[in-house]
């Protein structure tokens, strides 16, 4: 049995998943671009304890096969900015930082040298908590919105689809997936949203940069009331190893 507790302090301003289509009047010059922009900035101090019986390293005794607790403090700190549009492009950059305090805890590395991090062999010992200590670029891409209800997005970006059931940017976790290629947003037709893309890259949850493989994604929207939507879509994936809706499709990856 696994028994999880999250104590989460956040001070948030974010930027929303997709921008709202009102367009207001482009600025002047870049600096007026630069300096109408948005914060792409939030904090979040997290305390999680996780108790889970057996599964413990392979090398034990199945009298003692239970996994320490684990107890995990981290900080996730983003910080970035978006330019407003200057002649219908706008460029996003954002870094983000998680810091553990208290790293009793498996954080899935198990000693693995992973993009430069690597943690201790000895925390198999400890249930696991997927949040290892990290320090990169979340997101780095160019917008351009010179169609009508239309956004071009091209770099590093956070994607979250529907439920998130199947594609999302797993942001329960304190270093959240980012897909690094192309993607198409429109909202022409009436109460549709079509959105395509392709990406060659993915940062997982643990911090592996995958580049073995590719997405590629067809999701149409159409939305009957304020609260009910059809959806048809197709994800093709490349990649191998992924297991499904876990390791980079949105859900169940804690």
């Amino acid at each position: 049995m696994k028994t999880e507790w999250i104590i989460a302090a956040a001070l948030l301003a974010t930027l929303p998943a997709i921008a709202d289509e009102t367009v207001p009047k482009q600025p002047d010059t870049l600096l007026d671009a630069i300096k109408t922009g948005q914060p792409m900035t939030s904090f979040r101090l997290r305390y999680e304890d996780v108790s889970q019986d057996g599964l413990g390293p392979a090398n034990t005794s199945a009298a003692n096969n239970d996994l320490q607790d684990g107890k995990g403090t981290t900080l996730r700190s983003l910080i970035g900015w978006q330019t407003a549009p200057f002649h219908n492009f706008s460029f996003a950059a954002q870094l983000i930082d998680v810091s553990k305090f208290q790293d009793d805890y498996n954080d899935s590395t198990n000693g693995t040298l992973i993009n430069g991090v690597s943690n201790q062999p000895d925390k198999v010992k400890y249930a696991k908590i997927v949040d290892p200590d990290y320090t990169g670029v979340n997101q780095l891409y160019l917008d351009w919105t010179g169609i009508k209800n239309t956004r071009l997005r091209i770099g590093r970006q956070q994607v979250n689809l529907d439920n998130v059931r199947f594609v999302g940017d797993i942001g329960f976790r304190q270093a959240m997936q980012a897909f690094d290629g192309e993607s198409l947003l429109n909202k022409s037709l009436p109460d549709t949203q079509i959105f395509l893309a392709h990406f060659n890259r993915v940062r997982q949850i643990t911090t592996v940069l995958r580049d073995d493989g590719s997405l590629n994604i067809a999701n149409v929207k159409y939305s009957i009331s304020p609260t009910e939507s059809v959806v048809g879509y197709a994800y093709l994936s490349s990649f191998e190893d992924l297991g499904h809706g876990r390791s980079w499709f949105g859900n169940a990856a804690t």
